[in-house]
């Protein structure tokens, strides 16, 4: 499998195709050990694993993600790209741009625009390549793209 940048800036050069494999394979299927939490929070191991799959069965819990830090593997720009559709192409569009790699949220949105992505690319040349390929999706009317110059706060799990 290859990946955008396989032989990235320095930043990333240590890095090779089986670190990439490696990311990806963990962000789908990292656990963690039932020990670990039965001693953290001083519970029996059966209760954590019960507790657990009743936390999948209803849902709550999806699965464990790897956080990942996508500037040191070279994702460099961030955006917020707003995208008006115009006519009955929502779910077509929606379908293409649930595989764009780089788009790592879609939302519906209320507004002047229909829908919002948050694009995570190596560099401002990326993102103008991924704007046009969303511009040139049937249906697509316009985008109005925001870009962030500065991370204040980026949450990816839930604060309790």
């Amino acid at each position: 499998m290859l990946f955008s940048g396989e032989i990235m800036r320095k930043s990333t050069a240590l890095l090779d195709t089986k670190d990439y494999e490696i990311l990806r394979i963990i962000n789908k299927v990292l656990t963690v050990s039932y020990r670990s939490l039965s001693k953290q929070l001083s519970i029996p191991e059966s209760t954590i694993r019960y507790r657990i799959l009743k936390l999948r069965r209803i849902g709550v819990l999806k699965g464990f993600v790897a956080l990942i830090d996508e500037e040191k593997l070279g994702y460099h720009t961030t955006a917020l790209v707003n995208i008006r559709i115009k006519g009955p192409y929502r779910k077509d569009i929606v379908n293409n741009l649930v595989k764009e790699r780089n788009i790592y949220y879609l939302y519906t949105i209320s507004g002047n625009y229909d829908l919002v992505a948050l694009v995570k690319c190596e560099n401002i040349e990326k993102l103008r390549s991924i704007i046009e390929r969303i511009l040139n999706i049937p249906g697509v009317e316009r985008t109005m793209t925001n870009v962030v110059f500065q991370k204040h706060k980026e949450v990816r799990t839930l604060i309790m």
